[in-house]
Formats: C-alpha cells, structure tokens, sequence
C-alpha cells in the first residue's frame, strides 16, 4: 500500500540533526560499504560525497514519528513502511512530516532542511492503540 501525504498542511512537523559522524558510527550495524565513508568511493559511484546509510534514515524518521505521536512509548510500535526517495549525509537535518490518519495510523515523509528534496516519502506508521485504565 503506499502511503501518500494527505491535501492540506501537516499536523505536525519536527526537525531531527544527525551527527556529522553518523556514517561511521552506523559502520557498527555491520554495513561496511564503503560508499558511507570513503570520497573517493561516493564520487566513482555517482555521488557526490559519501551517503547515509538508509537503516540511520529509517530510524531518525520513525523515532520523529513515534516520539511526536506516541510519547516516545516504544510498546506502541507495530509497524512501519516507506520508500527510500534520495539520499542523506552524514549532519544533514530531516524535517519530519506528519499526517494523523487515525490515532494508530500516521502517515509521514521526511525532507532535507539544507536541500529541500525529500529523502523518505510514502511513510506510514502504525501504532497499537494507547493502553487506557
């Protein structure tokens, strides 16, 4: 299913940095290739700098969603889908875009501030519903 942004402004937006290291810290999942640190690399595979991998992409997006929607409350995570639309670096800053569908159905994409171009599009988060006494 893809998840489109609805007609009409966003019910929230939030602004999320990543760290000027944050390619060589996500070496550590296990991603080795070196198109993530190595210049030289990036440029002979057609970009311009070394890029961020998509799992940092992935979790400071969904980390914007579910702190903005959910308190930051992990335990209502169910699911998330999306569409990888261009690439980041490393101390780039995403600008998170938010649709409330439903209360456990957000639909999201993710811009670069410094660019503009929207790196994430067709997001959509579902959350189990918030436990209530």
């Amino acid at each position: 299913r893809t998840a489109p942004p609805p007609a009409g402004p966003p019910a929230h937006v939030v602004e999320m940095p990543t760290d000027a290291r944050a390619a060589s810290i996500y070496r550590l999942s296990g991603d080795y290739n070196p198109l993530h640190v190595d210049s030289h690399i990036a440029r002979r595979q057609g970009f311009e700098s070394p890029i961020l991998h998509g799992l940092c992409s992935l979790g400071h997006a969904t980390r914007a969603v579910l702190d903005t929607v959910a308190g930051g409350d992990q335990r209502r995570f169910r699911s998330v889908q999306m569409r990888f639309a261009s690439p980041t670096r490393s101390g780039q800053t995403f600008v998170v875009e938010m649709w409330c569908v439903s209360p456990v159905e957000i639909i999201f994409r993710a811009k670069v501030k410094e660019t503009g171009a929207v790196c994430i599009s067709n997001g959509l988060m579902r959350l189990h519903p918030a436990a209530s006494l």
